[in-house]
């Protein structure tokens, strides 16, 4: 819900909001067991269903439940439109997007972050937020290759060598015990990647 607070213009009515995400996100759920990498589909195959906190009536939403973090779906169908690609496709690169950098186990990691303050508990808010951004970010441009899935991550990535130095970096940031301090570094490397990529891409 918040999610759709922040990033939805609600002007038109809630109608238009369903009519817009509820039909994409009911293709991502149905085209998990295609889209996701191997190594979180057999990750995903051994997990038992989360908590009754995320608990929803319907197979639909059970399944997006136990695929990855709730805002996930509705960042596939920001980026699909922003991409003008498929679903499918956008939802294959957006997974392999979030595996290569690691995406998942940090946002997961930050999740358990202590906060002293409100003022901690925002920038904690503000860096999930940030890393989020990035990773829509890394999915479109991966997109721009003109492939998708897999084989626009490796494009994107063999075009970008400064990526992969970012990449060790966030994996050991999620890795090594997640503070603050280390959160924030993680979120502002992978901002200014996409940025710095961005910034070279030809006009």
């Amino acid at each position: 819900m918040v999610w759709y607070v922040r990033h939805v213009d609600f002007s038109a009515g809630l109608e238009a909001v369903i009519s817009r995400f509820g039909p994409c996100i009911r293709e991502i759920a149905a085209g998990l067991d295609n889209n996701l990498p191997q190594d979180i589909q057999a990750g995903r195959s051994k997990r038992p269903a989360r908590s009754d906190r995320w608990r929803r009536p319907g197979r639909t939403c059970r399944r997006t439940r136990r695929s990855r973090r709730p805002g996930l779906a509705p960042d596939i169908v920001t980026v699909a439109e922003r991409a003008n690609r498929g679903i499918g496709d956008t939802a294959t690169t957006f997974f392999a997007a979030e595996a290569n950098f690691r995406l998942d186990r940090i946002i997961a990691a930050a999740r358990s972050v202590p906060a002293n303050d409100f003022f901690e508990r925002l920038a904690i808010d503000r860096a999930i937020d940030q890393i989020a951004a990035a990773e829509r970010g890394l999915a479109a441009d991966m997109l721009a290759t003109g492939q998708s899935g897999r084989q626009a991550a490796e494009s994107w990535l063999a075009a970008h060598p400064k990526a992969a130095r970012i990449r060790r970096s966030v994996e050991e940031i999620a890795t090594s015990g997640l503070t603050l301090a280390k959160l924030t570094v993680a979120a502002n490397l992978l901002g200014d990647l996409v940025n710095g990529a961005r910034a070279r891409s030809p006009q």
